[in-house]
């Protein structure tokens, strides 16, 4: 770990010191985005059904170049419309199912960027996007996203793209001021390192996430692993493994692997994939990933937010495609234990996506889980008009 940081804190020297800087961006000045969402849940495990409605606002600044750097600014604002029927994690209604969207002000983004050719330095509150967001992402879906304090750098090298970056502190969807500490920030000392590069016609990604989690030190852990995919007329495929052990203090018992395989097929109007993702566990222990943007993966009822002990087999066939400027897809998913033959229960979802003016954007969703042995049958449905300014 000290290694690691004295490599980027050079590499971060270098770039500070270095005259002839290009700017980042062409652009400077204001930002602002409203989203409105009203978000029903029916699941049988409370006898209320939650209904929140919410309006999040967010006003962002990017200044001008100053000697090649650059400053941006985000606030972020999640209010509640109307009655507050659901539990938000921070009201005490914990009658009704959980809508994990509370009503908070904070300052969601602050960072100093700077850029030299193609490497580009950013210190400060940012978002961060590894990938596709497996492992690290800012939960977008959420009314209050999820940022980080960190250090990140992303540099040309042998012929690819590396990245580097340093995490301090997680700033979680369920806001700043919280109640309970543990929900609003995660402390951390997480070193990233990513490197992309193509070889003929196949993309190659290896990577490693050394997490230490100083207040959960048992659950310090490593991510080591690889991504390939490739694209070939209408057919791409991708692929991913890892394996996730022990870090600075972790428990001896992380000891689990991951692995996914995404084939995909693209007709007139509709693009087909089928996905096979396993997260392996023995019934101790199973392979987690607090920091990725959960929402993307495991069915969009978020029913796995956490992986089981037993582990997941997560069996999808997806559906997505546009037309005449509608957006619109479905998923089936079949979920079951990686230890054993337990079936956990299936998931059904659609949803659709029309344009209603320049920059807004209506969207109805729908997820149907029906379980069997993991928690209980559950309806969601969201309505979410979002506007960009």
């Amino acid at each position: 770990m000290k290694n690691g940081m004295r490599v980027l804190g050079a590499v971060c020297a270098v770039l500070l010191a270095t005259p002839g800087v290009a700017l980042l961006a062409l652009d400077h000045g204001f930002a602002a985005d409203a989203r409105y969402r009203a978000e029903s849940v029916l699941d049988d495990a409370f006898s209320e059904r939650a209904l929140a409605s919410t309006l999040r606002l967010r006003l962002g600044y990017l200044s001008p170049a100053w000697q090649g750097w650059q400053a941006f600014a985000e606030f972020e604002g999640v209010l509640e419309v109307g009655r507050d029927r659901y539990n938000s994690t921070a009201n005490n209604r914990t009658g009704f199912p959980v809508v994990a969207d509370p009503q908070d002000t904070e300052l969601n983004q602050a960072y100093l960027s700077r850029g030299i050719g193609d490497a580009v330095l950013r210190l400060g509150r940012q978002r961060i996007n590894i990938a596709n967001q497996r492992f690290i992402g800012s939960v977008e879906f959420r009314q209050n996203e999820q940022t980080f304090d960190a250090v990140m750098l992303r540099l040309p090298a042998s012929g690819g793209s590396l990245q580097l970056g340093f995490i301090s502190q997680v700033n979680r969807v369920y806001g700043a001021h919280h109640p309970h500490e543990v929900l609003a920030v995660t402390a951390t000392r997480t070193l990233l390192i990513d490197y992309e590069r193509r070889f003929a016609v196949v993309d190659v990604s290896t990577y490693a996430h050394l997490i230490e989690l100083p207040d959960s030190p048992g659950a310090s852990h490593q991510n080591i692993g690889i991504r390939v995919g490739a694209k070939h007329g209408r057919f791409d495929w991708r692929a991913e493994m890892a394996s996730q052990d022990d870090y600075r203090g972790g428990s001896e018992g992380i000891d689990a692997g991951y692995h996914r395989v995404d084939l995909g097929w693209d007709f007139e109007l509709i693009h087909l994939g089928v996905i096979r993702e396993v997260l392996n566990g023995g019934g101790e222990y199973s392979f987690q990933t607090p920091f990725a943007t959960l929402h993307a993966f495991n069915g969009v009822a978020d029913k796995f937010a956490r992986t089981p002990p037993g582990g997941l087999v997560d069996d999808a066939v997806e559906l997505r495609g546009r037309y005449e400027g509608w957006e619109y897809g479905g998923s089936f998913h079949r979920f079951k234990a990686d230890a054993g033959s337990v079936h956990y229960g299936n998931e059904l979802a659609a949803f659709v996506v029309h344009p209603v003016g320049e920059g807004v954007t209506l969207r109805l969703e729908v997820a149907d889980y029906s379980a069997d042995s993991f928690e209980k049958d559950t309806l969601k449905v969201w309505l979410t008009l979002q506007a960009r300014l």
